[in-house]
């Protein structure tokens, strides 16, 4: 906590710092326009940069990034392209093909993606070590700081003339330091039916019940999202009764959540839109769509092109209405666009002008038998009107609105627009521009804000919908390093085409889930981006196709963004709350990313989500092995690039085929057993895309039994049998241990399969061709027991566990009487018999253990044979604990240590002013809790940091602090002290191989108290000591004592120093045992009832836990509280030993015993109402004898 000092020097500092407000900036221009001449710059201009040890490493480093940099230079290919091409002289005018053009209007090139000789970003990395010297000779050589990294990747991002850059890797070079440097690129973007074709609608929302994570959210790095669109209305940051949660703009300063382009907006709708977009009055449905063609400084060959801008289904008789605008921003010569409607071919209405600026209506009535299919299409025309027979600098924008006849079958699951997770929550995280263009920098930058904020707002998925046409290793690191921290990472594929490797960056990164895309007909669309290996090469890319839409049968509709139309040529919006017709993998994307919530959600949702990356490639696999392959379907367009049939495999157009989301979610929650067959009606993909294409489920087996799968197909089908690992690849693909996969037509398949270790597997059953039921059924050997252990791998001292043991009948006949035993290092735990145990069952056996030796620990698990058993290798389950000694250590406080004052006369003094800090290097390795250090730094306000390298605080903070800033901290008087105050004050430190030691001598605090002198003084042991030569004036506050901040359970706190005069306290690690305050002698306990009983010992270190030698009847917690854990027997004594262990696993212990009786009995109500009766009685008599005798 800071706290505002209103001195005279203060309000100078404030005087001074408005000036410099206004000079600052004249001098930092000056700085980077004047740098020093590159050409005079030699090594030695500064100092040879170290990064440590790292002459081993750069061979290591070199091959990281061989295929990106063949020459070894340390530039990317990429990069070294593009600088030579700018030492060329060229025209000023590039000349476009159709195909350049065509791909400028989809976003799908990068014309834009140029570099100039006067700034290049960049993005450098290092291996793990320090960089700061680099990042002066960068500055100094021109070169401006944009973001730093440290944990994604080791390097920084910036921006750089073309001469610094060539002299910055010359002296890198020079000094022989690992770097590799990469372009800051600018990357680019790249709802009825999807549901429908993934299975959705109504199968996952309705018959399995899941609609979205309620308590999760989907965060959407893209340009933007919309919060006004009923589509996902609402914000408020963390607040989940709104749609969107999270917002964090890269490219801006937006404080609420927009989208100047449109993208972002469509992508989150089909993710988790709500639905509900705005009808217009005759219900029609409603979408926009609009294209911005700015082709300044190239030149257009005189042509003609015909582009579909939107193509919908009409489900009923009725009118489409259609209307257009144009402006033509072309400076010399023209061009020319013409609108029409199409339904399957035939064109239906059209509008044709030569005009620069029109608006046009449009409508056709459909009659009755003409359903289906129509499209909204433009004929753009270049006119080269100077007669040079180009068209130069051709510039314009179109937008249309179409009205449409659509009301499909809802099939029990409301509003066709919903997304495919529509009860789930939004994050939009802008990182592209108004064009769809997003630097390297700001992606990697977003997805390390998504990760450190992924608990604010429940974030499990990232929807990446952008690509880079070579590979981005920032990126790369970036969405590995989520994945890494639990997040599913979910990335477009790319639009790129076949014809070798198309996939974009960060879709070549190995454990994301690359989407490629597939129209509505389950055929991989034209656009969609044929892949290969991965960057690693660890496994090939894409990874699943889903629905992305097609200009040539269906697009995916979705939020048409009410920020803009056009990306932005058209800045209002002229139709509220409507919809947008797309295409692309950029839509396939967001479809997955929903599905992974769905199937987070039946993995327990955000509540039950741990942030592990075994959680999200767990996700990604049971995506992939569900996916089922689109074969014999063929690819739009392109039949000769089409994926092949892998049964099982993985190529490079599909990867393992289109998402089943309903399968997937099977796999995790539905069990198979041994008895009943499971028939379900499946199809492939040929036969109907929008059918079930398979089932999943999922079995608990035991190693080494023996297991038989049937499958039976109907006769004209051909199904695959697959059993599938629990545990994936590294990378997250799934792990295939068995499969049956005939090639024949109606030939059953059977699997025979005796797993290698016991756990959850599954099993799944795809449809290659025809239709019809199949079923499945499973059996197993007749006489099988078999056990499991879970225990942890480590452990402390006096921690309590509960340890969990199976018991499985994998058999086909039930069993009995069946001895079951646990040992502790082969001494006997719990035995007892199991009654009975059916076939299939499986019983949960838990004890409870307290280790209270450090090593190897040796627990185990045995079953007796049953009649008729033949393998007895899974009777006998054993696992080793290994008992380890902490990591950390408290500290022992030892006050009025003898005073032994340390001279610092021959040392170095100081010059520290008021709220000042300096670094004072050690001759020696000072151990500190749980690491150890070379150099401390030191605060002029009494107190010295490990970790905080500038410490200035002037507040002083309690004891246990979790302040970041407080993490590994020593303060012998920590308050605001001024050694400027009065002029006589000094610090001064000596040291040498054994201790340092820190003075502060004749301390004044700011309002000018004298406090008094004092010195800290390290130890090479470990051992810290307070030397107070004097003290006063204490009331005006301070902290005393050390604070390891990371776990506020490490501290210790002296608050007694009051006026002291040759006063010293010493910190060494905590070597005596705990203290007993209360406890010990007989306890007695009521048969039948609860009872608790405290103990408390104390320690200078704390007590850490409690230990109880019987956790079979007993329980004792953390702070001493005795409790019984069973039923205690009548009569029956209990001999008890309890030990209180320190932080430093030193102990003391007590023997007690609990004697368990019958609780007294207290005199039965009927007998309290008939004394009350009798001395009333009495009383009565009393008082009438006493009034007889009186009268007598």
């Amino acid at each position: 906590m800071a706290k505002f000092k209103s001195t005279t020097k203060t309000k100078l500092f404030l005087f001074v710092s408005i000036i410099l407000i206004f000079i600052i900036p004249n001098i930092s221009n000056a700085t980077v326009n004047n740098y020093i001449k590159l050409e005079n710059i030699q090594p030695s201009y500064y100092n040879p940069i170290n990064l440590g040890e790292i002459s081993a490493e750069k061979e290591s480093w070199i091959d990281i990034f061989s295929d990106l940099d063949k020459n070894e230079n340390g530039i990317s290919d990429n990069l070294d392209n593009k600088l030579n091409e700018l030492l060329q002289v060229g025209k000023t005018q590039k000349k476009l093909t159709s195909e350049e053009i065509i791909n400028k209007i989809y976003n799908n090139d990068d014309i834009d993606n140029q570099i100039t000789k006067e700034s290049i970003n960049i993005i450098i990395r290092f291996p793990e070590s320090e960089f700061n010297d680099v990042i002066s000779l960068f500055q100094q050589l021109g070169g401006n700081i944009k973001s730093m990294y440290s944990t994604i990747i080791n390097g920084f991002a910036g921006n750089i003339a073309y001469e610094g850059l060539i002299e910055f890797s010359r002296l890198l070079k020079h000094d022989n330091i690992p770097f590799y440097i990469e372009e800051d690129a600018k990357g680019e973007t790249t709802l009825y039916y999807t549901g429908l074709n993934m299975n959705v609608r109504p199968y996952v929302w309705n018959t399995l019940g899941y609609d979205g994570d309620e308590d999760g959210s989907i965060a959407v790095l893209d340009t933007g999202i919309d919060d006004s669109h009923n589509m996902h209305e609402g914000y408020s940051a963390g607040d989940f009764n709104n749609k969107i949660v999270g917002w964090q703009d890269f490219v801006g300063s937006g404080p609420t959540p927009y989208d100047d382009n449109g993208h972002g907006s469509h992508c989150s709708g089909i993710a988790a839109g709500d639905g509900s977009p705005k009808l217009d009055t005759s219900g029609r449905t409603v979408s926009s769509n609009g294209l911005a063609l700015d082709l300044t400084g190239y030149t257009v060959p005189e042509q003609s092109l015909l582009e579909t801008l939107m193509r919908f289904n009409v489900t009923e008789a009725g009118t489409i209405d259609v209307e257009s605008q144009y402006y033509d921003y072309t400076p010399i010569d023209d061009v020319d666009v013409y609108a029409y409607i199409y339904y399957n071919g035939i064109m239906k209405a059209s509008f044709e002008t030569t005009n620069n600026t029109w608006t046009s209506n449009m409508s056709y009535s459909v009659p009755s038998n003409e359903l289906g299919n129509y499209s909204v299409r433009i004929l753009i025309n270049f006119v080269d009107d100077n007669s040079d027979f180009d068209v130069d600098d051709a510039n314009f924008g179109f937008r249309v609105r179409a009205q449409w006849p659509f009301n499909p079958p809802l099939l029990g699951s409301g509003d066709p627009w919903k997304g495919i997770a529509h009860d789930t929550h939004l994050v939009g995280v802008k990182v592209a521009d108004t064009h769809g263009g997003v630097y390297t920098s700001d992606l990697v930058d977003a997805i390390y804000w998504v990760v450190s904020n992924r608990d604010v707002f429940h974030i499990t998925t990232i929807s990446i919908s952008l690509g880079w046409d070579s590979s981005q290793t920032s990126i790369i690191n970036a969405c590995n390093y989520a994945v890494q921290n639990g997040i599913v990472v979910v990335v477009a594929g790319g639009n790129d085409g076949s014809g070798g490797y198309q996939i974009t960056s960060p879709g070549d990164a190995d454990k994301v889930i690359t989407v490629a895309a597939n129209n509505v007909k389950d055929e991989i669309t034209e656009y969609s981006g044929e892949g290969g290996l991965s960057y690693t090469g660890a496994t090939t890319k894409p990874d699943i196709t889903a629905p992305g839409g097609s200009s040539s049968i269906l697009q995916i509709f979705s939020t048409d963004t009410d920020d803009n139309d056009a990306e932005g040529i058209f800045y209002n919006d002229w139709f509220e709350d409507d919809l947008a017709g797309m295409q692309g993998t950029s839509m396939a994307t967001p479809a997955v990313a929903g599905a992974t919530n769905l199937l987070i959600e039946a993995m327990g949702g955000y509540n039950n989500w741990n942030y592990t990356e075994k959680e999200a490639l767990k996700v990604k696999a049971l995506l992939l092995m569900t996916a089922t392959e689109t074969y014999p379907l063929q690819r739009e367009d392109y039949p000769g690039d089409s994926p092949l049939l892998n049964r099982g495999g993985k190529d490079v157009h599909e990867g393992y085929g289109r998402i089943n989301i309903d399968m997937a979610i099977e796999a995790y929650t539905q069990n198979l057993d041994f008895i009943s067959e499971k028939n379900v009606t499946i199809s492939s993909s040929l036969i109907n895309p929008f059918s079930k294409h398979g089932f999943a489920c999922n079995a608990f087996l035991h190693k080494g039994a023996n297991y038989t799968l049937e499958l039976d197909i109907p006769s004209g089908s051909d199904f695959d049998l697959f059993i599938y690992n629990d545990d994936p690849t590294l990378v997250g693909d799934p792990i295939i241990e068995a499969s049956s996969i005939s090639s024949g037509i109606g030939v059953d398949e059977s699997v025979e399969f005796i797993p290698t270790e016991t756990g959850v597997y599954y099993i799944v059953v795809k449809a290659v061709s025809g239709e019809g039921e199949a079923s499945l059924s499973f059996n197993q050997d007749t006489h099988d027991i078999v056990v499991s252990l879970f225990a942890p791998d480590t452990a402390y001292l006096a921690d309590k566990f509960e340890i969990t043991a199976a018991i499985g009948n994998t058999g086909t006949s039930d069993e009995v009487n069946i001895d079951f035993s646990t040992f502790f290092n082969n001494e006997s735990l719990i035995s007892q018999i199991i009654p009975s145990l059916q076939s299939g069952d499986n019983q949960l056996i838990t004890f409870r253990w307290s280790p209270i030796e450090y090593g190897l620990n040796n627990l185990s698990v045995l079953s007796s044979n049953v009649a008729g058993e033949i393998s007895l290798a899974n009777n006998l389950q054993t696992q080793f604990v290994d008992v380890i000694r902490p990591l950390i250590f408290n500290y022992e406080m030892q006050e009025n240590y003898p005073y032994n004052w340390i001279s610092t006369a021959a040392g170095t003094e100081l010059n520290m002013g008021d709220d000042d800090s300096d670094t004072i290097p050690l001759s020696f390795s000072f151990p500190f809790y749980n690491d150890t250090f070379t150099e401390v730094y030191i605060c002029s306000n009494g107190y010295l940091s490990f970790t905080d390298s500038t410490p200035t605080d002037f507040t002083e903070d309690n004891l246990p602090s979790s302040d970041s800033d407080n993490s590994y901290l020593i303060a012998p008087f920590w308050t605001d002290l001024d050694p400027d105050n009065f002029a006589s004050g000094f610090i001064r430190y000596y040291g040498n191989s054994d201790y340092l030691a820190i003075e502060w001598n004749t301390m004044y605090e700011i309002d000018g108290l004298n406090i008094g002198t004092f010195q800290v003084v390290l130890n090479k042991s470990g051992d810290i000591f307070f030397n107070y030569d004097y003290t006063q004036n204490t009331h005006v506050g301070y902290t005393c004592g050390l604070n390891f901040g990371l776990d506020t359970r490490y501290y210790n706190n002296y608050e007694d120093l009051y006026f002291r005069n040759d006063f010293s306290l010493r910190f060494t690690n905590d070597t005596t045992s705990p203290t007993w305050i209360s406890g010990s002698g007989n306890i007695t306990a009521y048969y039948g009832e609860n009872f608790i009983y405290n103990f408390n010992a104390q320690d200078t270190g704390g007590i850490r836990n409690y230990w109880i030698s019987d956790l079979e009847n007993f329980d004792i917690t953390e702070l001493g509280a005795l409790s019984n854990y069973t039923i205690l027997q009548l009569n029956a004594s209990y001999s008890l030993e309890i030990r209180a262990y320190d932080f430093s696993d030193n102990y003391s212990s007590i023997s007690i015993i609990v004697n368990v009786r019958e609780k007294p009995q207290g005199i039965p109500g009927y007998h309290i109402v008939l004394l009350i009766g009798m001395i009333g009685f009495s009383i009565i008599l009393i008082t009438y004898y006493k009034r007889k005798k009186f009268l007598i």
